[in-house]
């Protein structure tokens, strides 16, 4: 049982580093890039960011899971907060603005 949970808990820490390492990546390129001009189109703007929501939103997620009720609602409400932020910013709505 004990190697069952450690196994989980390795899977679960590969999939968060998997996310952090490479959001942080993507996101540092798109950065560094903006500064000298550079405006990457496509995807990986948007990618990078989803790569650093969904990290931010698991570990946040694996600490609020033991609190009470209170805790999961205002996480939930972040949350739904964040990921309209995100699409919004992300100008995927451009025809909401005309």
């Amino acid at each position: 049982m004990a190697k069952e949970k450690n196994t989980k808990s390795n899977s679960i820490g590969m999939v968060l580093g998997f996310l952090s390492f490479f959001g942080l990546l993507f996101w540092s390129i798109i950065t560094l890039l903006g500064v000298f001009g550079v405006s990457l189109p496509g995807p990986l703007p948007f990618i990078s960011l989803l790569f650093l929501l969904l990290t931010l939103f698991w570990s946040a997620w694996l600490f609020v899971k033991h609190k009470s009720k209170g805790w999961k609602i205002l996480y939930a409400i972040i949350v739904v907060i964040a990921i309209l932020a995100w699409v919004w910013g992300s100008g995927w709505l451009v025809f909401w603005k005309k």
